[in-house]
């Protein structure tokens, strides 16, 4: 073999031992991954109040949700109730109001109090913990209004990324809906869910030649059980937003999970 021919040889060779035989994965990276904890559905901790209606709006803009919650709940004689709520500790802009009128809420260290939560709640704690958002409230005779307002954070996955260039990301907004599931619902209950997403509509080029943002929602139901199409509609434009609206009856998801995205990430 000529002497160059043999000092190439060597030199792959020596590649390859370095680098375990496979040169092309030198390159790639992991991705980034932010896992962040999700907020939960209204739990009634005390008393014997009804929930009438749900209601659960999302305004999501880059990589935080605005969140509101409308519950109203029949009490059949005035009585004390405690609520709670968990959400990611350091929450922004956590109001509570019942009736229209502003209450104190007390943030607890999340313990789970009960085998289905311990299951159903994923700890993630390097993205933040949760806690027990918990308040008290003296319900008149009839029926109340009871409204919750914070903003959480998206998780994010990165997708496409190589190790000398970024990737895009896919934001997920998770909401756990099972304790909604623990009140006394009324017979006629209903869960309104709506979705927003700022977005001026994609004209024919963006449409064609570049990438269009949008969102899919999903549910999920126990812990192992494969996610599921939110209703047979997709978002639309309304405006400069685009919107996905669905009312669920009784159907209430153990979560609900929305990606927000370029369009070809979520094909």
């Amino acid at each position: 073999m000529p002497h160059g021919h043999r000092a190439a040889v060597l030199t792959l060779a020596a590649l390859a031992l370095v680098t375990g035989g496979a040169p092309a994965r030198a390159n790639l990276r992991a991705p980034v991954i932010l896992d962040r904890p999700a907020s939960t559905g209204l739990m009634l901790l005390s008393g014997e109040a009804t929930l009438r209606r749900a209601g659960l709006a999302a305004r999501c803009d880059g990589e935080r949700c605005s969140l509101r919650a409308t519950y109203e709940v029949h009490a059949a004689s005035a009585e004390r109730c405690v609520f709670a709520l968990l959400v990611p500790e350091g929450a922004i802009g956590r109001t509570v109001r019942v009736n229209g009128k502003e209450v104190r809420v007390a943030s607890l260290p999340f313990v789970p109090r009960s085998p289905r939560e311990k299951e159903l709640v994923p700890q993630r704690p390097l993205l933040g913990k949760l806690v027990r958002a918990a308040f008290e409230a003296t319900l008149p005779a009839g029926t109340s209004r009871l409204e919750l307002s914070y903003a959480q954070g998206l998780s994010a996955e990165e997708r496409g990324h190589g190790y000398f260039s970024k990737g895009r990301f896919l934001h997920r907004l998770e909401q756990h809906l099972w304790p909604l599931k623990g009140w006394t619902l009324a017979p006629d209950f209903d869960l309104a869910v709506e979705v927003r997403l700022p977005r001026s509509r994609p004209g024919w080029w963006k449409r064609t030649f570049g990438k269009v943002r949008t969102f899919r929602c999903v549910r999920g139901d126990g812990q192992y059980k494969p996610e599921s199409p939110l209703g047979a509609q997709a978002p639309s434009q309304q405006g400069e937003e685009l919107v996905f609206a669905i009312r669920l009856g009784r159907a209430i998801p153990d979560r609900l999970t929305c990606s927000f995205g370029d369009d070809d990430l979520l094909r």
